[in-house]
């Protein structure tokens, strides 16, 4: 394998490991402090954190894919241009795994964790922001 291969392989990972890092911390962070949604801090840990990291490995993607075009046209070399549709597979995956994570409920209500079930939902009778989930009052048969 070449070295160049290798290199891009590997800062393709390390930006991985940081875009899901940072979506289950912030996740973690939301769950402790009981937030029943991301604020404010998190979408600018994001844009300072994350999107920086994104860019380098969609830059890096391109040439990598431009580097793989040219020796797959002038010396039929393969192993790079394998490497690259490996890599941006593995971006296709990771990337709506971490958007899944990041839109599961924060603040579930169960038994056991102190969080109350809300009895119904207030956005029918006016409200300026609607809740995101709609609750009704349970009723008996």
């Amino acid at each position: 394998m070449k070295k160049s291969t290798v290199v891009f392989s590997a800062a393709n990972v390390v930006g991985m490991l940081i875009c899901v890092a940072f979506v289950t911390g912030a996740r973690r962070q939301a769950i402790m402090e009981q937030r029943d949604s991301y604020d404010f801090g998190d979408s600018l840990n994001f844009l300072i954190i994350v999107l920086p990291v994104l860019g380098v490995c969609l830059l890096l993607n391109i040439v990598w894919g431009i580097l793989a075009l040219v020796g797959v046209l002038r010396h039929r070399d393969y192993r790079s241009a394998f490497g690259c549709v490996v890599v941006t597979a593995l971006w296709a995956v990771v990337i709506p795994v971490a958007t899944g994570v990041a839109n599961r409920p924060l603040n579930p209500a169960a038994p056991g964790n102190g969080a109350m079930t809300p009895l119904f939902h207030a956005g029918r009778f006016g409200r300026a922001v609607p809740e995101p989930r709609c609750w009704a009052i349970p009723t008996m048969p």
